[in-house]
């Protein structure tokens, strides 16, 4: 994304393309609200710079993360190194 261009989001996109709740990201501040005519929610950064075990952290935190996810085998291959 180049740093000038700002892309607003639906509930709708967070909800069903992305499969996390809209709530649980603005709430942990990686994204805001914006109003108006082209309003929705943006990203507060750079979506390429914010990894999956960001999110993952912030919202279910490392430890549920262990216990459930379908990445399970290769997380724990990736902290064991």
């Amino acid at each position: 994304m180049a740093e000038d261009e700002i892309r607003s989001y639906s509930t709708k996109y967070f909800n069903e393309k992305l499969n996390i709740p809209r709530q649980s990201l603005q709430k942990k501040g990686f994204i805001e609200s914006t109003k108006g005519r082209s309003g929705g929610f943006e990203f507060r950064k750079n979506p390429a710079d914010i990894f999956v075990m960001d999110i993952i952290n912030s919202v279910e935190g490392v430890k549920n993360f262990d216990n459930y996810c379908a990445l399970h085998e290769t997380w724990k291959n990736a902290k064991k190194k």
